[in-house]
């Protein structure tokens, strides 16, 4: 489980091309909320898909910061997750952090990476799914 403040597109870039290089055969989930001015802002639309690219599942939330712009000046979610899917990324939007919470935990597997990508704290759900991806391997034998 790793907790980034990225939003800039180059950071997240940057952040997944190291996370995969050290981790080859993972299974990365890049957890996404725009929260920043500029993030927020279709500023960087066209970059955004891109700097998604080293990761298999990306999960987007949809917070109330982005229902204060007028939909021609905020980031078109849609229209990413839309691009991401051509390019065969399994993705979403999500209106709750409890939504989120509720897929990560049900689809998650052994050596699976977890990249929380934020300005704010999620409402804990780093330390939540680090908690639970901890107590289950516990468990194991090794």
């Amino acid at each position: 489980v790793f907790d980034d403040f990225a939003h800039h597109p180059t950071a997240i870039r940057k952040t997944l091309q190291a996370i995969r290089e050290t981790y080859p055969k993972a299974r990365i989930f890049a957890i996404y909320e725009p929260r920043s001015n500029t993030s927020i802002r279709n500023t960087h639309q066209e970059s955004m898909v891109a700097s998604f690219k080293e990761a298999d599942c990306v999960y987007f939330l949809e917070n109330d910061t982005l229902k204060k712009l007028a939909p021609k000046d905020k980031i078109n979610l849609v229209s990413i997750v839309q691009e991401l899917k051509k390019k065969k990324k399994e993705t979403a939007i999500f209106q709750k952090i409890s939504q989120i919470e509720k897929q990560l935990i049900s689809n998650w597997g052994k050596g699976d990476i977890f990249l929380f990508l934020s300005q704010g704290s999620l409402e804990n759900l780093p330390t939540k799914v680090a908690k639970i991806v901890d107590k289950k391997y516990q468990n194991l034998k090794v």
